[in-house]
């Protein structure tokens, strides 16, 4: 799905723009291009909530736009949203640019993860949410809305 820009962007949009209750496997084909066996699967391994009927599913919103996020970067989604992306997204959820001033083996690294094909973004998002997590108790005062942030978007 990521060939075509406009297909993803319509996708995005209507994954976080058209909010419904549930979603079925052709939906969920339509929308992420995840196979409906690959999500039925998941759903009977527990690694994602849903509810089983007949040969089929539903699964929520919420597990939906874990998927999108599982296939496309936060990047892609706001840039997918535009000027629609406040209404879609929390403000601790959205991005921003960081600057940080970091020994060179990190950014050696992360140079060399770029080469790989692996985002810096997602990698320091990854490791920034771990640490997040590991806070969570000293940080959840500080920071009003830092666990919905955190478990967005369930």
């Amino acid at each position: 799905m990521r060939a075509n820009p406009a297909k993803r962007r319509n996708c995005i949009r209507a994954i976080f723009l058209q909010r419904r209750e549930s979603y079925s496997p052709k939906e969920v084909l339509r929308l992420t291009g995840m196979e409906p066996e690959r999500v039925r699967a998941a759903i009977q391994q527990g690694e994602l909530e849903g509810k089983l009927v007949g040969k089929g599913f539903r699964i929520k919103w919420p597990q939906l736009a874990a998927l999108a996020f599982d296939r496309w970067t936060m990047e892609e989604v706001e840039s997918a949203l535009g000027e629609d992306a406040p209404q879609a997204l929390p403000p601790l959820v959205r991005i921003v640019t960081l600057t940080a001033r970091v020994p060179q083996y990190q950014v050696s690294m992360l140079e060399e993860f770029a080469r790989r094909g692996i985002s810096i973004d997602a990698t320091v998002t990854d490791a920034l949410l771990t640490v997040a997590e590991d806070n969570l108790a000293q940080l959840r005062d500080a920071i009003p809305g830092l666990e919905e942030a955190i478990h967005f978007p369930e």
